[in-house]
């Protein structure tokens, strides 16, 4: 297995890792079932982007569908309480 095969899969998993983190943070807090959605769906793009990325790693679409569902995490994770988006 190749260095761009490996790092796909480990940004993958972290980036699924995260949105699993966020998903559990939610259902503590008490947010509405249907907002656990947005993280389902952060899980499933990371890996069908570690999919295409460790296939074929020149493919920038796949680098990007691997970044993208974090972000969201990072966003409402580190706002302090009490203030709006």
């Amino acid at each position: 297995m190749n260095r761009t095969r490996v790092l796909a899969w480990v940004l993958a998993g972290g980036a699924a890792a995260m949105c699993v983190i966020g998903a559990a943070v939610c259902v503590s807090l008490g947010v509405p079932r249907g907002f656990l959605l947005n993280y389902l769906n952060g899980v499933l793009l990371a890996l069908l982007g570690a999919l295409i990325a460790a296939r074929q790693p020149r493919n920038s679409v796949g680098w990007l569908m691997i970044a993208v569902p974090p972000s969201p995490t990072v966003r409402y994770q580190t706002r302090p309480p009490g203030t709006s988006m």
